[in-house]
């Protein structure tokens, strides 16, 4: 409801929300590494129709949008990605400009962004990853600027246009020790992330890791175990 409602006063794509072609899930607002404003992160999750990159714009509470860039540096960046995990997920590049529908994307600030600093070797699952072209270093966040509302948008032109807004409130974002509020040193904030894919912005820290859900598998068994026995299991994956 709460999205809805600042898309009535904010942004000039009202009447096209609540098509769910894409739902921003996470934000990384206080990412580690200097510069910052290189290596922040937003994921979102692509709805049931494929989108186009060059479609998309997007308003960040700070900097201008300077595209998405698909090159050899970004083909090295995500190479560097895949060899940094140590799980079974894995990070790629759209084919032709294309993210299926259903995908998880991650949205990174800069094509120069600093893997080593935000680490993805916990990632569990298949994501693909788009950058902005290089050229701001500044933070996109304003998380450093004081305790007020801040708000990201993005917008697909195409197929059908849509957008999704998300808001969070500098105030509540958390350091690495869980303690609220930016009196904290810098070093202790970095991590800052929020979590809307309950529809609700849920502040956390998870320190220099990129916002990515952790894989939880649940399993089922019937049946006495004993020594030599075989047991079959039932066993259901979510990513979400």
């Amino acid at each position: 409801a709460l999205r809805f409602l600042l898309a009535l006063f904010l942004s000039p794509w009202t009447l096209l929300l609540g098509q769910n072609c894409f739902d921003i899930e996470a934000v990384l607002v206080d990412a580690c590494g200097n510069p910052e404003g290189t290596s922040e992160m937003v994921r979102f999750r692509v709805g049931p129709q494929n989108l186009q990159v060059n479609q998309l714009t997007v308003s960040w509470p700070n900097n201008a949008f300077l595209g998405i860039c698909q090159n050899a540096n970004t083909a090295a960046k995500v190479q560097q990605i895949n060899n940094q995990i140590s799980q079974c997920g894995f990070a790629k590049e759209p084919l032709n400009g294309v993210l299926p529908a259903g995908s998880t994307v991650l949205l990174v600030t800069s094509e120069n962004v600093n893997i080593n600093a935000n680490s993805f070797a916990n990632l569990a699952d298949t994501i693909y990853v788009i950058f902005q072209c290089a050229g701001n270093t500044a933070g996109h966040f304003a998380n450093a600027t004081g305790a007020g509302q801040r708000t990201l948008s993005m917008f697909f032109s195409s197929p059908s246009p849509c957008s999704d807004i998300v808001t969070y409130t500098c105030a509540q974002l958390l350091d690495q020790n869980g303690v609220a509020g930016p009196t904290s040193p810098s070093n202790l904030r970095d991590g800052a992330l929020v979590d809307f894919s309950s529809g609700n912005a849920v502040y956390a820290n998870n320190g220099c890791q990129i916002p990515a859900q952790p894989l939880f598998i649940s399993i089922q068994g019937q049946g006495n175990l004993c020594p030599g026995d075989t047991l079959w299991l039932d066993a259901s994956h979510s990513s979400s």
